[in-house]
């Protein structure tokens, strides 16, 4: 197959995907070719860029998903997967990033070696448990590729301590063993059993090699069920039932019935090995070299060091000398998510929030390991007042007050939050205001006593006021009118959970064949993004019926640049429809 008019990276993906396809199935390497071709041509850009939450170009998120030669690439790659949606909305990104990952860079060692090391094995284990069955089957694939000794020998005497804390971290401290042992239980995709038992028996065979000083480890009644389960199964191949026996023959003496999970595995008395010192001193140069890193401002780079210690010390967290160098990694990943989201100020809403649930994310987790902390809690604040949730911004504050009553920062912050929160309330307090007097700004044939929100909607200037007075109103008529009287204000306030609620509003109102509100409803999808009408039939796609679909994708064709054949196609693809 001629690939000498691809571009290197591309062509180098393409023979590492075909390497172990039959030469005799040419419409087999032809179909792999053309449809990596096709991601090469058009990446999944605007949700690459959503989820790592920083601008890329073309050539970056070809880099990243075609060609992730250095361990920064390959760390882009992890967060991808990790941050990534988890429902059908993700077949964009997901499905791309796990089938290249499978089909090829699977088969490079050196990429798989740094994709352990910087936690990629855990991020895998989350993903055995997606929704879509391909996605799962291609994680559950490429984990099994990943925990063969062709990358790793995972059973070598000399096998190095960073290896080991990756994969303790993902036996012991994961939904690896809970999602392998569901699909013994009831398997989804071909070769689900095989594979599950395969990754199961090396898990606990690892773990046992490894971390127990007597060769025995106790595994739960739920993981007893599933091997079970798999070898009275009819449908089962007789070499299934054969491996599930072995390990039952191997590792069902010892059986505990866990209360913290139905799928785990733990360790008799006195038997359990901790992993090494080792680990614990790499995990503190990575924190120092993040320091270094954030105090130059390349806060995406201290972001991938931090991380990184992070990951090492998840297999020893309920060490003492560990928790305390976690909860400052913890905290130093909190307010480095939170700079980085504000200097994103001109940049699309999503990626802002993203950062900024991040930075809550690892606040809660440092607070969980310390609540009393003024760090953790002065960034919870500032995330909370930025995503317009100013009661529980000020709850933060005021508790970081009590703690540091003197800091003049923290005294200032509160002030100001409590002055926004008054104006918050008083607004409220307002909504019975009198209907009669009308807006400047707002036409007159929607001034009128039935609707008394259109008066309000200049105090309306944050995403949570917009929530507040949004709730109010229910009938999609109603709605429609309020989100006119908002105007071109309503990109800034419209937070992504809204957006099915919108486009359901726009959708039932235009299906009521008024064709004033039809006008209205156009021109408010005309001020939302090319990028924000697609995510509204993404949504559609995986939660309304297909005759209101049909019906959205003739109302957001009317106002998108793109052509609606092009459109549609777009449509086809997303949903798995003909």
């Amino acid at each position: 197959m001629d690939t000498i008019d691809d571009p290197q990276e591309l062509q180098e993906a393409i023979a590492l995907s075909l390497e172990g396809t039959p030469a005799e199935d040419k419409n087999l390497k032809s179909l792999i070719a053309d449809g990596l071709r096709k991601k090469y041509s058009c990446p999944p850009l605007d949700n690459m860029r959503c989820t790592l939450g920083e601008t890329l170009s073309m050539e970056d998120a070809r880099s990243i998903l075609f060609a992730p030669h250095t361990e920064e690439l390959v760390q882009d790659f992890v967060n991808i997967m990790e941050f990534g949606p988890l429902d059908d909305s993700s077949k964009d990104l997901m499905i791309p990033w796990l089938s290249l990952l499978y089909l090829c860079h699977t088969k490079s060692c050196t990429f798989g070696k740094r994709f352990i090391e910087v936690g990629g094995l855990s991020v895998l284990s989350s993903l055995l448990g997606h929704p879509i069955d391909y996605a799962r089957s291609q994680a559950f694939e490429a984990l099994y590729r990943l925990t063969t000794e062709d990358t790793v020998d995972w059973f070598a005497d000399d096998l190095s301590d960073s290896f080991k804390a990756s994969l303790h971290d993902v036996s012991l401290n994961s939904p690896l063993l809970e999602n392998i042992s569901k699909e013994l239980l009831t398997p989804s995709f071909p070769s689900a059993l095989t594979l599950s038992l395969q990754l199961l028996g090396f898990t606990l065979s690892w773990v046992r090699r490894w971390y127990s000083n007597k060769g025995r480890i106790a595994v739960s009644t739920g993981i007893l069920s599933a091997l079970t389960a798999v070898s009275t199964n009819s449908e089962a191949t007789q070499e299934e039932q054969s491996l599930a026996h072995t390990l039952l023959s191997d590792f069902g003496q010892n059986v505990v019935n866990h209360t913290d999970g139905e799928f785990s595995l733990s360790f008799l008395d006195g038997e359990q090995v901790l992993p090494s010192r080792s680990v614990l001193e790499r995990a503190i140069i990575a924190k120092e070299e993040g320091n270094g890193l954030f105090k130059n401002s390349n806060l995406k780079a201290a972001t991938r060091r931090y991380s990184y210690a992070l990951r090492l010390t998840n297999a020893c967290e309920s060490i003492e000398e560990v928790r305390s160098l976690r909860k400052g990694v913890l905290n130093n990943l909190a307010i480095t998510c939170h700079r980085m989201a504000g200097e994103l100020k001109n940049c699309d809403a999503v990626s802002i929030c993203l950062l900024l649930d991040q930075a809550l994310e690892y606040a809660d987790q440092s607070l969980r390991i310390d609540k009393r902390q003024p760090k953790p809690l002065f960034v919870k604040g500032r995330c909370l007042f930025e995503k317009s949730d100013f009661e529980a911004a000020a709850a933060a504050f005021r508790e970081v007050h009590s703690l540091v009553p003197s800091d003049k920062q923290v005294t200032i912050s509160l002030h100001e939050i409590e002055e926004k929160l008054a104006l918050v309330r008083t607004a409220d307090d307002e909504k019975n205001i009198n209907p009669t007097k009308g807006v400047k700004g707002i036409p007159s044939e929607v001034q009128h006593t039935a609707k008394p929100f259109q008066y309000q909607t200049e105090s309306v200037v944050t995403s949570r006021e917009f929530e507040k007075r949004w709730d109010t109103l229910k009938a999609s008529s109603d709605r429609l009118e309020f989100l006119e009287a908002i105007g071109d204000r309503l990109p800034a306030l419209l937070s992504p959970i809204f957006s099915e609620a919108l486009l359901l509003a726009v959708v039932k109102t235009t299906a009521s064949a008024d064709e004033a509100k039809t006008e209205i409803a156009l021109k408010i999808l005309e001020r939302l993004s090319r990028v924000d009408r697609i995510l509204l039939i993404v949504a559609f796609l995986t939660r309304r019926q297909r005759e209101e679909l049909k019906l959205a994708i003739e109302i957001i064709t009317k106002s998108a640049t793109m052509s609606s054949a092009g459109l549609k196609a777009l449509m086809n693809e997303l949903s798995g429809k003909e």
